[in-house]
């Protein structure tokens, strides 16, 4: 018996202990046999043996693990034999047998378990399917170990993007084959898109699917807005692997409002937007006046039907400056919020105080720059003379680098020159 403490968030350490109730053990069935029915190799017959000639209630736990088979909800009968029909073929299941009588016996202890590996049935799906470590190559297994007739296995490729908004589905016929294992490889995956594919038979359900990625589409990174005369200029750095890109607008900051979305399509990496493109806007858009600005890249994919090909979109990327909201407050014009520009002046004055203060660190690290300007300081003019004094004494330093130059002394033919 296990007691635990729960509250709304967690729960404390189970604490166990062992009871004992009175009277006589129940006893536990035995000699329990499985054995598959000759016409239908999904249906299984249970008998058991039990020393006791009371009529109990027992139940029958199966399940293909240990953990599967404690999950299971018993099948209940009153007798020492049981049908168990519609089980999954191709499968090798555990078995216990258990009185449960709870209202009048209680419950007993559980039989040895047994073992029982159903027959093939056509409805029984391929196995394994799992995608190898290239990315590219599927493999499954078939359906039974022991395979009656050769099998026809159809795969279904389901393309969708990251907001899985499903672009083309695509149907592979393999077969008919009597390989235990099968593989296929998958070719041409557009970057930013992701593959579900499932495997079955022309006759079996399909199996569970499997999740392949395509190479990742990555965002635009570096996306500004700049204000020009009568629009505004929309750029960002290029996408490797990118074929064009959608300059979004939308009144929701995450860009979930497909309510009211203005996309306007470009193969280069800055767009214009002018009046014009604003005056006529999309139902459920007539009443906003402001909107976000982001960029995302498209990738086109192989076309699956002459009718088009498929696209994959990346996530949406916000302008990374401050002039990111469009406020249109008449129809033809455009406006930059105070609060951008007002980012603006205060970005280019945090530049003009950087370059001031490079220039002034050169200026005292250079001697001669320092020297003249003591100069200057010390220079004065004089208005009732007419005339300007300058203080040329730091130009007769001793440390000045003209008076480290060499003395050019005169020689003549006579003379052996020396250096």
């Amino acid at each position: 018996m296990e007691t635990v403490e729960t509250s709304t968030s967690s729960s404390s350490h189970p604490i166990t202990k062992q009871i004992t109730t009175s009277g006589s053990p129940l006893p536990v069935p035995y000699d329990v046999k499985a054995d598959i029915h000759n016409n239908d190799h999904t249906k299984v017959k249970v008998s058991w043996q039990v020393d006791s000639d009371k009529n109990y209630q027992y139940g029958v736990w199966y399940g293909v693990s240990v953990d599967e088979l404690f999950k299971f909800s018993p099948v209940l009968i009153r007798g020492k034999h049981i049908d168990l029909a519609n089980m999954e073929g191709c499968t090798d299941y555990i078995l216990i047998v258990a009185i449960f009588d709870e209202q009048n016996y209680g419950v007993g202890q559980g039989s040895s378990p047994v073992h029982v590996i159903t027959g093939f049935s056509d409805n029984v799906p391929p196995r394994n399917l799992a995608l190898e470590s290239d990315n590219k190559t599927l493999t499954w297994s078939a359906p039974c170990d022991v395979m009656p007739r050769p099998v026809t296995y159809n795969l279904t490729l389901t393309e969708s993007d990251i907001y899985n908004e499903t672009v083309a589905t695509e149907f592979v016929l393999l077969g008919p084959v009597s390989n235990q294992t099968m593989s296929h490889m998958l070719t041409d995956l557009p970057r930013g898109s992701m593959v579900s594919v499932t495997v079955k038979t022309n006759t079996s359900r399909e199996s569970s699917p499997v999740l392949v990625f395509g190479l990742p589409l990555s965002p635009p990174t570096q996306v500004y807005v700049h204000p020009a005369d009568e629009a505004f200029v929309v750029s960002w750095a290029p996408v490797l692997g990118a074929e064009s890109y959608d300059v979004v607008l939308s009144p929701d900051n995450t860009f979930k409002n497909f309510r009211c979305q203005i996309i306007f399509p470009t193969k280069e990496t800055s767009f214009n937007i002018t009046n014009e493109d604003l005056e006529h806007r999309e139902n459920g858009c007539e009443d906003l006046h402001q909107f976000e600005v982001g960029v995302r890249a498209i990738v086109r994919g192989a076309k699956r039907n002459k009718l088009q090909s498929s696209k994959f979109k990346s996530a949406i990327s916000r302008a990374g400056n401050m002039i990111m909201t469009v406020s249109i407050d008449e129809p033809g014009t455009i406006t930059v919020p105070e609060s951008s520009a007002l980012g603006t002046i205060v970005a280019v004055i945090i530049v003009l105080i950087i370059m001031g203060s490079g220039l002034a660190y050169y200026a005292h690290t250079n001697r001669r720059m320092r020297y003249r300007f003591r100069e200057l300081i010390a220079s004065h003019y004089s208005s009732a003379t007419g005339h300007a004094t300058i203080n040329h004494h730091g130009l007769m330093l001793e440390d000045d680098d003209d008076d480290e130059s060499p003395i050019i002394r005169g020689f003549n033919d006579k003379e052996p020159l020396v250096a």
